[in-house]
């Protein structure tokens, strides 16, 4: 690997070159200055298989610069960051933004062949050939209870009917670790899935993906929750990462349900989603925690992933004493869907783990989906949704 490395004081430096001794089939070559004093020279930074930077996570300047670097500048590069003085906050902000590793200062051998370790295994997964080029769309919560786990199994649901047809494979993921009910809601078993991925992440290749799958009648594919509550940090951000990767070369389309609780994975997973889908009520609390959504989403630079907000469990008789334009107003943006409310109906299909359609045929609630898959796949492509006949999905096993 040629390795680039910006350091910002001769110590740093020195220190870098007396820990690459010995590491074979690695070329480091190390420049004092600041990251932003060596930007003009893109020839440098071009010929890197690898990005050593050394970043003050407290300079706004520098932390902005870092993010133009991994979403814009150098996308493909793997990059690991370095820093005299950084607390277990910065760290987790830098692995938000995407990088590679971080390597505290002093720079010693053991922590630089951990990092150049971990962006070989990064390198690899890069390297695996795809067959598709299939689209990730991400169902967001903006509260507890806002149904977002429901729309993205009806939804999946939905969408894979319409493609059995075709064989083109449609995929659900939950990743809630913790509280996810995606197999419950499909009434498929859920003693396999992501947790039998997390245990050998490093052999995780299409047979063991589809191995750890479940199948329902309607086509759908679900990569379900594990089944005991684990802890969030059980999975990492790289580990997930391939796996996404692999998925999306796989399926043609796949939807993430994604957990309440943001994790350096589940900024990783939103930064991989072609689309995000933000699920919230007409309630004050679900406006205003969408909207810290949207500014979180924002401020830890994923603003360019496309986001459309679904306002679920809708009554028009609602707006007697919530009125949609300040709902819209207090969210800062308007709403995308409206997905009706209709209780009995969701709920018998969630609790037979069937398909809308299933409990009741053309229902406002599977209408409503069915636009914002439309519009949903249109904004990912740019055309249209081409209709298919409508299947009747599979009973209760």
């Amino acid at each position: 690997m040629n390795v680039v490395a910006i350091l910002r004081s001769d110590e740093a430096g020195q220190a870098m070159n007396a820990a690459c001794t010995d590491i074979n089939g690695t070329e480091v070559s190390t420049h004092v200055g600041r990251l932003l004093d060596v930007q003009g020279d893109v020839s440098l930074l071009k010929s890197a298989d690898v990005l050593i930077l050394d970043v003050d996570p407290r300079s706004e300047e520098e932390m902005t610069h870092l993010r133009k670097v991994l979403q814009h500048e150098f996308p493909g590069v793997p990059i690991v960051v370095t820093a005299p003085e950084a607390s277990l906050q910065d760290v987790r902000q830098f692995m938000h933004l995407g990088v590679v590793d971080f390597v505290p200062q002093p720079i010693t051998q053991a922590d630089l062949k951990t990092a150049l370790e971990q962006v070989g295994r990064t390198r690899k997964s890069k390297d695996e050939p795809s067959v598709q080029d299939g689209h990730i769309i991400s169902f967001l919560k903006a509260g507890g209870g806002a149904g977002a786990s429901t729309l993205a199994v009806q939804s999946a649901c939905l969408l894979a009917s319409r493609k059995k047809a075709e064989k083109s494979n449609v995929c659900l993921v939950d990743l809630d670790l913790q509280f996810g009910t995606n197999a419950l809601y499909l009434d498929l078993d859920n003693r396999v899935g992501i947790a039998d991925l997390l245990e050998a992440p490093d052999r995780i290749d299409r047979e063991l993906l589809s191995s750890v799958m479940g199948h329902h009648a309607s086509g759908l594919e679900l990569l379900a929750a594990p089944r005991d509550v684990v802890a969030l940090e059980t999975l990492h951000a790289m580990d997930l990462e391939r796996c996404l990767k692999l998925i999306r070369s796989a399926y043609g389309t796949t939807f993430l349900d994604l957990p309440s609780a943001w994790t350096p994975w589940s900024y990783a997973a939103v930064r991989h989603s072609d689309l995000i889908i933000l699920v919230t009520q007409l309630t004050v609390a679900g406006v205003r925690q969408g909207r810290r959504q949207i500014e979180t989403l924002q401020s830890h630079g994923l603003g360019d992933v496309p986001i459309k907000v679904a306002l679920n469990r809708f009554e028009k008789g609602w707006g007697k004493s919530v009125d949609i334009k300040d709902a819209e107003k207090a969210m800062g943006r308007k709403f995308d869907y409206f997905i009706a409310n209709d209780y009995s109906t969701v709920t018998d299909a969630l609790n037979q783990g069937v398909a809308l359609s299933v409990i009741k045929k053309k229902s406002k609630v599977e209408q409503n989906l069915q636009k914002m898959i439309d519009d949903a796949i249109k904004t990912i492509t740019g055309e249209e949704a081409r209709p298919e006949p409508r299947l009747l999905l599979g009973s209760r096993r």
